[in-house]
């Protein structure tokens, strides 16, 4: 894999990271699922500034 490469992957790990922490996820859940602990996260992309966004579930009326 290329130095190029890595930095894309490197990437989109942040901003996939940010979606998930704009729709209310902690740090801890986003270690847990990358299996790395909290600081870890806290150093890959930290979140000070970061507000949640306001999410709408997409689908019919009987799905929500």
């Amino acid at each position: 894999m290329t130095d190029r490469q890595l930095e894309e992957l490197e990437n989109v790990r942040k901003l996939l990271m940010l979606l998930l922490y704009k729709m209310g996820a902690t740090q801890d859940e986003v270690a847990t699922a990358l299996d790395v602990t909290q600081a870890r996260v806290s150093q890959m992309l930290p979140t000070t500034g970061i507000r949640p966004a306001k999410v709408e579930c997409l689908g019919t009326e009987e799905q929500r």
